[in-house]
C-alpha cells in the first residue's frame, strides 16, 4: 500500500462505503481505537469531501488508530480525490494509507469488519480468529 502518513495502529476493523457512513453517523460504534476502512464509488471530489467533513465533525473519527483508502471508483479527477483525502485525514495523526483492493472494482478482496487489524509500514494486516 502507499504511505500518506507513516506510522503503526492497530484495532478492530471498521468503516467502509464513505457516503454510507456519513448517512448514518447515527447507528455507528465510535471509530476510537479502531483501524478504519474507507472506500467509495460514483461520488465526486466534493462530495467526498462533505462525507469526511461530516465524519470529522461529529467526531467519529476521534481516537482512531490508523485510517486504510481503499478504491475511490468513478469519483472524479485522481489528483483533486487525493489532495481532498489528505486535506482532511492527514491531520488526525494517525498512520493513513491509499490502495487497498477493497471496494467496488477489481480487485476486492473481502475483509471481515471486526476483525483485529494492525497497520504497519506499508501493510494492512486482518486477523480472523477461528473459535
Amino acid at each position: 500500500l502507499e504511505v500518506l502518513v507513516p506510522g503503526t495502529g492497530e484495532g478492530p476493523l471498521v468503516g467502509g462505503n464513505l457516503a454510507l457512513l456519513a448517512a448514518c453517523l447515527d447507528d455507528l460504534l465510535p471509530a476510537e481505537g479502531a483501524v478504519v476502512l474507507l472506500e467509495d464509488v460514483d461520488e465526486t471530489p466534493h462530495r467526498v469531501d462533505r462525507a469526511l467533513t461530516t465524519l470529522l465533525r461529529s467526531g467519529w473519527l476521534t481516537g482512531a488508530s490508523a485510517v486504510v483508502l481503499g478504491g475511490f471508483t468513478r469519483c472524479g479527477d485522481p489528483a483533486v480525490l487525493r489532495a481532498t483525502l489528505l486535506d482532511r485525514l492527514a491531520g488526525l495523526g494517525v498512520p493513513l494509507l491509499a490502495g487497498a483492493p477493497i471496494g467496488h472494482d477489481e480487485p476486492n478482496v473481502a475483509v471481515p469488519i471486526g476483525a483485529a487489524a494492525r497497520v504497519s509500514g506499508d501493510a494492512l494486516v486482518v486477523e480472523v480468529r477461528r473459535s
